[in-house]
């Protein structure tokens, strides 16, 4: 499998690109604007997926596409941090952030915009209203910037819910919504950002 994800595998490449269109494709022929580019764990913050990425992004006419650089913050809640899932999502921050270190250039040259901030990775499956209010006051000294907030919302039109739905419910927080407003950010999405 890693060999699989060596760049100069130019027949994986050109594989994982028909896929990439396919998807696109498949989402734009449904009648969806697509607003932005992420991925599921991240995997398209890998650097030469990422390029390849922008690459379809310009070409779609997409202009934001997802970066993952998150501060480490602590939480007033010492459990937390005795969760044994804690240290690696550490190790998960610093090589994303490592990611975006890389990935940012190819940002530029293409163009493209993208989040400032990314907050959720260090909770990742603990997220609640005070990881992401103090995630948030980690960086509201700096004016002007885009923080994303990394939350899983899961449940389903057919009524079912998956191990993800505290963080569900975490998008329906009134007490978090006030608090976001408090600290002197707007709530906002891809949708509102692409057309400014």
């Amino acid at each position: 499998m890693l060999k699989a994800f060596n760049p100069k595998n130019t027949e994986f490449m050109e594989q994982l690109e028909k896929e990439f269109c396919a998807q696109i494709d498949k989402i734009r022929n449904a009648g969806i604007k697509i607003t932005h580019i992420d991925s599921h764990v991240h995997t398209h913050a890998i650097p030469p997926i990422f390029k390849l990425v922008c690459k379809l992004a310009k070409q779609y006419d997409i202009q934001q596409v997802r970066t993952q650089h998150e501060h480490i913050y602590t939480i007033p809640d010492i459990f937390i941090h005795l969760n044994c899932a804690y240290p690696l999502n550490l190790i998960k921050i610093a090589l994303l952030n490592l990611f975006t270190l890389k990935n940012k250039p190819t940002i530029r040259k293409n163009g493209l915009h993208t989040n400032n901030y990314l907050i959720g990775v260090g909770y990742t499956s603990m997220m609640n209203v005070m990881t992401v209010a103090c995630g948030l006051d980690s960086i509201k000294h700096k004016r002007g910037i885009v923080a994303e907030a990394l939350i899983h919302p899961c449940r389903y039109e057919d009524g079912t819910i998956d191990n993800h739905f505290t963080e569900y419910r975490i998008t329906q927080s009134e007490k978090l919504k006030n608090k976001i407003e408090e600290m002197g950010y707007e709530i906002t999405n891809y949708k509102v950002e692409e057309q400014q």
